[in-house]
């Protein structure tokens, strides 16, 4: 292996901790801090987090396991070149999908709850 290889690996290996790490600590605040104080906001904000959570883990399968199948099955560059745009959409449909509902949790969490009268 290469160090420039060595460099590249490992620069993902720490990406994907950082990042998963993050998603973690994220969803645990969601569930024990806005639950606690904002519980309207929780299913969306949840939703946003697990759905940034598990395309992190696919971007690894994707990146890591099927890239390589893709590129022994030979069909050359464009081959390849047709996978990667279709994964590439395939995940911006997914990051909207999750800004979507970030977007919508972060408007009931900034929503001043309704008071009820005589309360």
């Amino acid at each position: 292996m290469h160090a420039g290889t060595a460099w590249l690996a490992g620069a993902g290996i720490v990406n994907f901790l950082v990042g998963f790490g993050l998603q973690i600590a994220l969803l645990v605040t969601v569930l024990t801090v806005v639950r606690r104080h904002r519980p309207a906001a929780v299913p969306a904000l949840a939703t946003s987090v697990l759905v940034n959570l598990v395309t992190t883990i696919l971007g690894v399968i994707v990146s890591y396991v099927v890239t390589p199948l893709v590129i022994a099955r030979g069909g050359g560059m464009e081959s390849y070149s047709l996978y990667s745009a279709a994964s590439t959409v395939g995940f911006t449909i997914v990051h909207l999908v999750a800004g979507v509902l970030l977007i919508a949790g972060l408007v009931k969490l900034a929503t001043p709850e309704e008071r009820r009268l005589g309360a």
